[in-house]
């Protein structure tokens, strides 16, 4: 499976697209833990590879998670909400 560092890409590869997806994805990150679909690691230089469907993200110091997460965010297109609010307005009956 190729690996990238470019977020775009990798986002368009594997397609975060329902509300659930898109959570768990900023919480894999956020937390460095795998959840739900995905599956993040750390090698021994501290980097982290997120796998999906059609290649791996590094992200290899902690202003890319940073930058990564503000991406994720982004795809919630609630600007003045953080992914928790977000997650809950989106999920609430």
């Amino acid at each position: 499976m190729p690996v990238t560092t470019d977020f775009n890409v990798w986002l368009e590869e594997n397609e975060p697209s329902s509300i659930d997806d898109i959570y768990t994805l900023y919480k894999t990150v956020e937390e460095a833990e795998s959840q739900g679909i995905w599956e993040i690691s750390k090698n021994t230089s501290g980097r982290l590879f997120l796998g999906g469907w059609d290649s791996t993200l590094m992200l290899s110091s902690p202003e890319a998670v940073a930058a990564f997460l503000r991406r994720v965010k982004e795809l919630t297109c609630e600007p003045d909400m953080d992914i928790e609010s977000w997650y809950i307005m989106k999920t609430a009956p």
